[in-house]
C-alpha cells in the first residue's frame, strides 16, 4: 500500500471518527421523520375516506367505497 493510500485511509478513519455520530444521528432523524410524515399522510386519508362513508351513509346513499 502507498503512503498516499495510507494517508487518505487515515483521513477517512478521522472523519468517520469526527462527523460518524452526527451523520448517523441526521439520517436517523430524517428517515423518522420520513415515516412520520406518511403515517400522518396515511391517517389523514384514512380518516378522510370514513368521514365522507358516515356523511354518505348520513344521506342515504350508497357510497363510492362499498
Amino acid at each position: 500500500m502507498s503512503q498516499h493510500e495510507e494517508e487518505q485511509i487515515e483521513n477517512l478513519k478521522r472523519f468517520w471518527q469526527d462527523y460518524g455520530t452526527p451523520i448517523l444521528v441526521g439520517v436517523a432523524i430524517a428517515v423518522s421523520a420520513l415515516a412520520g410524515w406518511r403515517y400522518w399522510q396515511a391517517e389523514k386519508m384514512d380518516s378522510a375516506t370514513k368521514a365522507a362513508t358516515v356523511f354518505q351513509d348520513m344521506l342515504g346513499r350508497p357510497s363510492a367505497a362499498s
